[in-house]
């Protein structure tokens, strides 16, 4: 599962951001207002920084660092524009926690989450259309 290319385009090039597409916490919350915001400017970040988590307007210049060095966003003056979509990142986020805590197995995930608790059979109709609408006939 996380052999999938995650690539995104600067210019004529693509890049790929693999390896990288795992973000920390603090990361994420920054990138989640990025995301809904885009662009956004560096005051807005500082503040929602502040706001949100009680950082320093130094502490979200060292996060927005870090996003820009993994290639995540781009900051031209003062304005923060997202590289990464955060379907990329979710995508790979949930193929790395399947493939660590249940050996890639979707229906060990499946098993795991529906032996803890009960579920309607509005839930259970919507996941077996899901899972219908993802059958690869080929495999």
């Amino acid at each position: 599962m996380l052999n999938k290319l995650c690539t995104e385009k600067i210019g004529r090039e693509s890049v790929c951001h693999m390896e990288q597409l795992g973000l920390s916490e603090s990361e994420f919350g920054l990138m989640e207002y990025i995301w809904d915001n885009d662009p956004v400017d560096t005051a807005a970040l500082v503040k929602y920084g502040e706001e949100m988590f009680s950082w320093n307007k130094s502490t979200t210049y060292t996060i927005l660092k870090r996003l820009e060095n993994k290639g995540f966003t781009k900051k031209e003056r003062s304005v923060v524009s997202a590289l990464i979509e955060r379907e990329q990142v979710i995508d790979y986020e949930t193929d790395k926690f399947v493939e660590r805590t249940f050996k890639g197995s979707f229906p060990s995930l499946v098993s795991a989450f529906l032996g803890r608790s009960k579920i309607s059979k509005e839930e259970a109709e919507q996941l077996i259309n899901i899972i219908n609408s993802n059958i690869d006939d080929e495999v």
